[in-house]
């Protein structure tokens, strides 16, 4: 038996109203660690174990960019730390306006919920840490964003990893080339990003050939 078709990613993709939805919820969670990480993941699109994997020392606020240089996995053993899956997946991201004054109210809201249970927080801390200073783990974020979703409304199909179809879908369907997707997203090509999300932009194809024929004929 054929495994089922996977919906393609636009289909996962928010809607503008849901977004509006979710991102209301969060806001009024405002300095929750898991809120603020599905948060960060909505407005950079970064994988669960990328979040996870931060560090407070990975933000730089001065150019409003953060470094993704490692991931946190779930394994029988326990959570293990690894390099990313590709060379490319090690990237900067920015973090723009107001997702960026989120991720530095974060770190401090952090430093001052971690100080008072004895833990100074620096650059090697978690970016999301639990009361005690550990990482928090990639499935507390996978059940964090389910009750987000469900407080907020949104239908049962969306799950984490919707928020980085979301961003990817806006990226492509509003003139971001497929380079510089994959360059924001840490796809180990352009090649994957086309794949994956090709048939967001069809009507790129039809443009270039129109392109073509107008100049062909001079026009």
């Amino acid at each position: 038996m054929k495994p089922p078709k996977q919906a393609p990613p636009e289909s996962m993709a928010l809607s503008a109203d849901e977004v509006r939805r979710l991102s209301a919820w969060l806001e009024s969670h405002d300095g929750d660690p898991c809120a603020d990480a599905i948060s960060l993941c909505l407005d950079t699109g970064l994988r669960r174990s990328e979040l996870a994997g931060l560090r407070v020392g990975d933000y730089n606020r001065a150019f409003g960019q953060i470094k993704v240089a490692r991931v946190l996995v779930e394994t029988r053993g326990g959570v293990v730390e690894k390099e990313p899956k590709s060379g490319t997946s090690k990237r900067w991201v920015p973090v723009p306006g107001t997702a960026g004054e989120r991720l530095s109210r974060h770190i401090e809201s952090q430093r001052e919920r971690l100080a008072e249970n004895g833990v100074a927080q620096g650059d090697s801390t978690p970016m999301f840490a639990t009361d005690g200073g550990a990482a928090v783990r990639p499935s507390d974020l996978t059940a964090a964003f389910r009750a987000a979703a469900d407080a907020a409304g949104l239908p049962k199909r969306h799950h984490l990893h919707s928020l980085r179809h979301t961003y990817a879908t806006y990226l492509l369907s509003t003139g971001t080339s497929f380079k510089e997707a994959q360059e924001l997203l840490g796809h180990a090509s352009a090649t994957t990003t086309l794949n994956v999300y090709g048939h967001v932009v069809p009507g790129r194809k039809t443009d270039a050939a129109d392109a073509y024929i107008r100049w062909r004929e001079g026009k």
